[in-house]
């Protein structure tokens, strides 16, 4: 009898444990009862009293339509639509944060704040800023009978992100926000004819507020130089049209006296695509030094810019870091960077002339 007793204990009471610690997700929710939005768009009112939060969902059966939230802080805002609507809102779907433009001049600290903190919203969700208000733009995206994924697609590395689109995730821009060695680009949208956005260019911050905006050309550049590419890239010099291929950048950096000197490189391959009736003798030494040259000169009006705005945008913070002092890094911003001295130069490599006729 006490053998068969054992027997059932032994054989019961693994099966008691688990029914205790595999109690089931009792707090889950289907996630036919969630809503799950594509974007997030965050205004705030021109006495800076409150937030205005606007969340794009997409429909099941197609299209999309959108949710609204107003509070003295983002998170209320968003709590407030939970509390409204009859489905759970699933933020960590957000794959896109729009910032209005006045918020942006203003300072992104509290947004950057609320995307870090609160644990909702994933780390690779990307942020771009807004011509005008954001929540303008949601509603005419929402007005839009397309497909709502066609959003994602935009900034998709895999698909229809373009190298002259400043792409910055929420990590990256938390980093930047609160470093004194780096600062950020972020796209600059407004709604598009033909397609979902029109770039307007990139918005350039210092810290957490927008200083100015730069071309979509000054963005290929600044991409490249943040190891991002600009492959695929057209470049048309005064001779011929010119396809990048691939790109990388080599750079070294040295004190003078108490002053930063950065010495790049950008190494380039790319073939010629295109040949111009005034490009008929044209040779490859010739196109080359056409193109260096137009490099050349394009970054170093942008450097120019940026220093002069003091945004550091290309992170040559970072890349003299490991040399300054704790107390230098605090002072890199105001006493460095505006010194630094910026030594570029480009170097080209025509590695396929197609089947133009050249002159050697």
């Amino acid at each position: 009898m006490k053998l068969l007793y054992r027997r059932m204990l032994a054989a019961g009471l693994p099966l008691v444990l688990l029914g205790i610690v595999l109690t089931g997700c009792w707090d889950a929710k289907s996630i036919d009862k969630r809503l799950l939005p594509l974007i997030m768009g965050i205004d705030q009112s021109d006495d800076r009293q409150y937030y205005t939060v606007r969340l794009l969902v997409p429909r099941p059966e197609g299209g999309c339509y959108s949710i609204q939230g107003k509070a003295a802080t983002i998170s209320d805002a968003i709590d407030q639509m939970k509390m409204n609507q009859e489905r759970g809102i699933g933020i960590v779907h957000v794959d896109t944060i729009l910032i209005g433009q006045s918020l942006a001049r203003e300072g992104i600290h509290d947004v950057m704040e609320y995307a870090f903190r609160s644990r909702e919203l994933k780390s690779k969700a990307k942020l771009a800023v807004v011509k005008g208000n954001a929540g303008t733009l949601i509603t005419q995206l929402e007005e839009d009978k397309g497909k709502s994924t066609r959003i994602q697609d935009f900034f998709d590395t895999h698909s229809g992100w373009d190298p002259s689109v400043a792409l910055t995730y929420v990590w990256e821009a938390f980093r930047d926000v609160f470093s004194e060695t780096t600062d950020m680009a972020l796209p600059y949208l407004e709604k598009g004819t033909d397609s979902e956005f029109q770039v307007a260019g990139s918005v350039i911050m210092r810290d957490d507020r927008m200083m100015g905006v730069i071309s979509a050309d000054d963005t290929l550049l600044y991409n490249a130089f943040r190891d991002r590419g600009m492959s695929g890239i057209i470049e048309v010099t005064p001779s011929a049209s010119m396809q990048i291929l691939s790109t990388s950048l080599d750079y070294s950096k040295e004190w003078n006296a108490g002053v930063p000197v950065l010495h790049t490189t950008l190494k380039m391959d790319c073939f010629i695509s295109e040949k111009k009736l005034s490009g008929a003798k044209a040779s490859i030494p010739m196109l080359k030094e056409e193109l260096e040259t137009l490099l050349n000169d394009r970054y170093r009006k942008l450097f120019q810019r940026l220093q002069r705005e003091r945004c550091d945008v290309l992170s040559t913070g970072l890349m003299f870091r490991s040399k300054l002092a704790p107390d230098q890094i605090d002072r890199w911003e105001e006493e460095y960077y505006p010194k630094l001295e910026f030594d570029f130069r480009t170097v080209v490599n025509i590695s396929n002339t197609g089947e133009l006729k050249l002159f050697n």
